[in-house]
């Protein structure tokens, strides 16, 4: 097993040790580092918040323990997901919080047989997949039926259009945290530009940030009013 608490030496040994467990998990190592491999994968090219390439990993650890010490700290038994992609947001709430329900879209149907994967090898449905654009009616019907909610995870498209339909959903879903991946000043997205406009407008509050200018760990956290 690698240590990749090197890349965290300020971080507890609690979340030190969930780091070790999900970056040398059986579902991305090996023949699973497919799902996780965005760069050669052959659909959908944005990897998601876990990252094993050399260049982005470190960031990815220090991201990947931001998300822990939220979960750590709200401790939500059931979470909104936008943005489903390789699963790697399900795996992280798994490991750090186990007994845990995810309701999750994606609008790229490849990732439903990532999702059964994760499914089946914790032998528990905890992952509700729904095939779909974030910003159709009919996600948000299905997402309003299934709550409520403690916490929401935003890592879909990152246009602004569609990050400003995302949390508007969350926040009419009445979930007071939520996190925003891709969020950064530096960050070539528009997530950062809509959380400081919804902001301004007092419409949210930003919490805190990561501070990791890089798109795997570039995180932000928002509250509603």
């Amino acid at each position: 097993m690698k240590d990749y608490s090197k890349y965290i030496p300020s971080e507890s040994l609690e979340v030190k040790e969930i780091i070790n467990r999900i970056f040398n998990h059986d579902l991305i190592l090996n023949g699973n580092f497919y799902w996780i491999d965005d760069r050669n994968r052959d659909f959908n090219s944005d990897g998601g918040c876990i990252s094993l390439y050399e260049d982005s990993i470190e960031a990815s650890v220090r991201g990947v323990s931001y998300i822990i010490n939220l979960l750590l700290k709200y401790k939500p038994s059931k979470v909104l997901e936008i943005g489903t992609n390789a699963g790697s947001f399900s795996l992280i709430l798994k490991e750090t919080l186990g007994d845990i329900d995810i309701y999750t879209v994606d609008r790229e149907p490849g990732f439903r047989e990532r999702v059964e994967m994760i499914n089946n090898y914790y032998n528990v449905p905890f992952i509700n997949f729904f095939n779909a654009d974030s910003t159709s009616d009919e996600f948000k019907n299905w997402a309003k039926k299934n709550g409520p909610y403690e916490f929401c995870w935003i890592d879909g498209n990152h246009e602004y259009k569609t990050v400003y339909s995302d949390i508007k959903t969350a926040l009419d879903s009445n979930i007071t945290i939520i996190g925003c991946d891709d969020c950064g000043e530096k960050i070539p997205t528009d997530v950062y530009r809509v959380v400081k406009e919804m902001e301004n407008k007092n419409e949210i509050n930003l919490v805190s940030e990561s501070k990791i200018e890089s798109f795997v760990g570039a995180i932000c956290t928002i509250e509603k009013k």
